[in-house]
């Protein structure tokens, strides 16, 4: 291997990595950190794998190395590296997953006038109108000009109407201004008419400090008071990280009842798996027979010994009564990834992740690749569910990444679902557990199996003949007759 040289998975359709040169001077970077690297006329923020194998010649240059430390861990990253190796996935875009949203990316052409641009007129090119009012990506140039301006771009580029440039600008964190009451007596002045006084009671009432936006909210005009307590040093303005979370429904905080029989013989060996390796569960049950009672009891086994907790769920509409009931049961440690989260949203919550400041993280598959340290409990709702499945590239099956997620961490995994998931107890040799009929008292459900392969051609109701009635619970005996 030479140390000089790296290999680079770039977020592209591609199914190889690719092999850049360091600068002298440059320190060979570890695995998981990102690389600013040329692609064609386009820069790439990209992953670094590790060392290239073989140094071939006319390599190109890493243009930056952009973090000190790898912003995901070893066992994520080789979970992208096995995606991609299991799925025949391209690495870059299975390396994406485990990054923050926009971690990776390639730059976006943006076109703006250049010097040679005439001065505005009736007869102005329609691209040239179309950028008077400032720069335009290449994409939203095309939809207002509903047709491809490529060729014309290109054309008035070299006549030096226009200018290309490529830009990698994303959305960060979200800073606001911050007013902070000075300390009693740091300072002899004093506020100076009504505005200034009323400005300083209502930072008094909020505890001395509070966003410069809320104090202003109603009336604008004690901006220009806010400034003059400034420069006499009684205020002072700061900025700080505002952080952007999806709405929680209300909901009050949930007493920790006591489990049934049937948990408790659940919970038993799931909670003393935990102090070992990995250990796969499959749980079954009906609707309303506790099984989230189950899941929170094994996440705060799991948050008391300093780990973390993952809850996958396998729809989105699922996640707000969820989120309500973890939040009320195990509260603001629990943050929420989904794709319907805004940019800004998904951004903050995955940092919230990532620094610790939540331990649990409760979402649908794109969950399965939240950023949490000291992984102890990974949990799959419904496994059973096709939404599991995700149909875009790259694809991949959101309950098996979960398995391996748990296998390569050497955690427990808790997969719960129905029919489906019990032929692979067998197979994945993992542990079933089962819990009875719901908490109201009501039937339970049993399988009833019959081969088909012996019905031949007959017609569709002599396939799936209807079960006597005597064999059916109560509620169904009555349809059935």
């Amino acid at each position: 291997m030479d140390a000089r040289a790296v290999e680079v998975a770039l977020p592209l359709p591609l199914q190889t990595t690719f092999t850049y040169r360091l600068p002298a001077g440059v320190s060979c970077p570890s695995r998981g950190m990102r690389a600013l690297v040329p692609f064609g006329p386009r820069k790439v923020i990209g992953l670094v794998t590790g060392p290239a194998a073989t140094t071939p010649e006319g390599l190109k240059d890493v243009l930056e190395i952009l973090d000190e430390v790898p912003l995901a861990t070893p066992p994520l990253l080789d979970l992208a590296a096995w995606m991609a190796e299991y799925y025949l996935a391209p690495p870059g875009e299975c390396y994406r997953l485990v990054l923050p949203p926009a971690g990776v990316r390639a730059s976006r052409a943006v076109v703006r006038l250049g010097k040679e641009a005439p001065r505005e007129a009736d007869g102005d090119d329609p691209v040239v109108g179309a950028l008077r009012k400032g720069a335009l990506r290449v994409s939203t140039l095309a939809r207002r000009l509903g047709r491809d301006p490529a060729a014309r771009v290109a054309r008035l580029r070299r006549e030096g109407v226009l200018e290309v440039e490529q830009d990698l600008s994303q959305q960060g964190f979200r800073q606001v201004r911050v007013a902070v009451l000075a300390p009693a007596g740091a300072e002899e002045a004093r506020p100076r008419g009504r505005a200034q006084a009323e400005l300083l009671g209502r930072l008094a009432a909020s505890s001395g400090r509070a966003p410069v936006a809320d104090l202003v909210r109603d009336r604008p005009s004690l901006r220009g008071a806010l400034d003059r307590l400034v420069e006499q040093g009684l205020v002072s303005v700061e900025e700080e990280r505002s952080l952007r979370a999806p709405d929680v429904l209300p909901g009050p905080i949930l007493a920790r009842p006591e489990p049934t029989a049937d948990q408790s013989a659940v919970l038993g060996p799931v909670l003393a798996a935990l102090d070992g390796g990995f250990a796969p569960f499959l749980l079954h049950g009906v609707t309303g027979s506790g099984k989230t009672e189950v899941y929170f009891r094994a996440i705060e086994r799991a948050l008391e010994q300093g780990r973390s907790a993952l809850l996958l769920v396998p729809e989105i509409a699922l996640t707000p009564l969820l989120v309500r009931a973890a939040v009320g049961r195990l509260g603001s440690v629990v943050s929420v990834l989904h794709s319907e989260l805004s940019v800004g949203e998904r951004h903050d919550q995955w940092w919230r992740l990532r620094e610790g400041d939540a331990r649990v993280a409760i979402g649908a598959r794109s969950a399965v690749f939240a950023p949490l340290a000291d992984l102890g409990l990974v949990i799959v709702d419904e496994e059973h569910e096709a939404a599991y499945k995700q149909d875009e590239s790259p694809r991949y099956h959101a309950r098996d990444v979960a398995v391996m997620r748990a296998r390569l961490t050497g955690l427990i995994g808790l997969i719960v679902g129905l029919i489906l998931g019990r032929s692979r107890v067998v197979t994945d040799r993992s542990r079933m557990q089962g819990i009875g009929g719901g908490d109201a008292g009501g039937p339970t459900c049993s399988d009833r199996r019959q081969d088909l392969h012996r019905q031949g051609n007959q017609d569709d109701r002599k396939k799936f003949p209807q079960p006597p009635a005597h064999q059916l619970s109560p509620p169904f005996s009555d349809i059935a007759s």
